[in-house]
């Protein structure tokens, strides 16, 4: 595709991107496209997945500009690889990729390099005579609905790791308590009127519960 035909083409030299991200590798990524660095671009996009892209910067954590400039970079690579005789002139491709920043400002540019590599690999089907804005989408929305899957299972491990945590910090604790308790035997505390009657159960929670109270007062005299 060329200027002349009204189409978006690739610039053959390297200029700054002017792109920041707050986390992960969206400016290299478009680097990678401006460039023209096909090997350093095709490893980088085998490096990802959906997985990693859930870290990348939001779309909504560069400038509107900014964001709009990486997706149409994003895009036009993919437009570019497939020999279709109604392609997508500026004009489209500008206004498909404001629509996708508007309707997608938590996801990633890591996310559209995975998407779109998905689509010349024909994940999502055969592309025939023709890509435009409704072809984009749908490619965005499969790729959307394996995403949430995927967010979904990772959310699902975190969780269950932080309650495994919680469970061994539990243990931990009750652990903790029945040594000390163990170690201060001798000199048990109990309410006022108990001592005398007390059996070692009782001893036991009444000891747990000194504990514990002294661990958070402890705690909260050394907060900020």
């Amino acid at each position: 595709m060329d200027n002349t035909e009204g189409k978006v083409a690739h610039s053959s030299g390297a200029p700054s991107t002017g792109l920041k991200p707050v986390k992960l590798s969206g400016a290299n990524l478009i680097s990678a496209v401006v460039s023209g660095d096909s090997g350093r671009l095709g490893e980088m996009e085998r490096g990802l997945s959906p997985e990693k892209a859930l870290q990348g910067s939001h779309l909504r954590d560069y400038s509107g500009r900014q964001a709009i400039k990486g997706l149409l970079l994003l895009l036009m690579r993919t437009v570019n690889f497939f020999n279709v005789g109604k392609g997508m002139n500026k004009a489209q491709a500008m206004e498909t990729c404001d629509l996708l920043y508007e309707e997608y400002p938590h996801e990633s540019l890591e996310d559209f390099a995975v998407c779109f590599r998905n689509a010349r690999k024909g994940v999502y089907g055969t592309v025939y005579d023709r890509i435009d804005g409704g072809v984009v989408f749908g490619w965005v929305r499969q790729y959307m609905e394996e995403k949430s899957l995927v967010r979904e299972k990772v959310i699902g491990e975190q969780q269950r790791a932080h309650q495994r945590a919680r469970e061994k910090q539990f243990e931990q604790e009750r652990s903790t308590i029945a040594e000390a308790y163990k170690r201060l035997r001798k000199e048990p505390w109990l309410p006022p009127g108990k001592k005398a009657k007390a059996t070692s159960d009782e001893e036991y929670r009444a000891f747990r519960q000194r504990y514990i109270a002294e661990k958070l007062a402890k705690h909260q005299k050394n907060k900020p």
